[in-house]
């Protein structure tokens, strides 16, 4: 597997990625009007409105319909990220035969988990939400990106399994206080999100 290092900190800033990189360019797909492929690497991708494919060798593959304002700054074949300032999303992978497992786990470690629903890739998703903590909330299988926890953040994790892979979406705000302003544009986006 190819193995991509990467942190979060609480200023939001996905950070410490090495690893190939391709230029910080979306490659056209023909096959309809405005799709973009999010090319694997780390490098600031700023984004224009329109609908995107997540980058080669994610499975489940997705396209999302993702507005104006959003960028990308960690692309894997196991996780990807969209963010805009004040707020980020991750797709993941994780391993494992269902999601099942890895929400109780990935819950277990949560601080005063809520219980979430919600819809991913167009299936029924369930999660939970959080508010603070510390300590590592999620690792990629491939070691693209890691999630910590940290004092005044939010975090929703939903997950579903899509043709038998467990998928898993994070939505965190580094600055609590925003989630109010910020959760909207982040279930927007995940409401964009169909089968690539």
């Amino acid at each position: 597997m190819r193995r991509l290092v990467g942190g979060l900190t609480a200023a939001c800033l996905l950070t410490a990625c090495s690893g190939t990189s391709t230029p910080p360019e979306a490659v056209p797909d023909t096959s309809s009007p405005d799709p973009h492929v999010l090319p694997a690497g780390k490098a600031d991708l700023p984004l224009t409105a329109g609908s995107y494919f997540s980058p080669l060798d994610f499975v489940p593959p997705l396209a999302i319909a993702v507005p104006a304002g959003w960028s990308s700054t960690h692309r894997g074949d196991d996780a990807f990220d969209l963010g805009k300032p004040g707020l980020i999303v991750v797709f993941d992978t994780p391993d494992g035969e269902t999601v099942a497992p890895v929400l109780k786990a990935l819950r277990a470690k949560a601080s005063h988990p809520t219980t979430v629903t919600g819809t991913l890739d167009g299936e029924p998703a369930t999660g939970f939400d959080a508010i603070g903590g510390s300590g590592q909330l999620l690792a990629s299988p491939s070691g693209t990106m890691s999630l910590d926890y940290a004092p005044g953040q939010r975090v929703r994790v939903l997950g579903t399994d899509v043709d038998g892979v467990p998928l898993l979406a994070v939505v965190l705000v580094p600055d609590g206080k925003q989630w109010g302003a910020l959760l909207p544009a982040a279930l927007a986006l995940l409401g964009g999100v169909s089968r690539g």
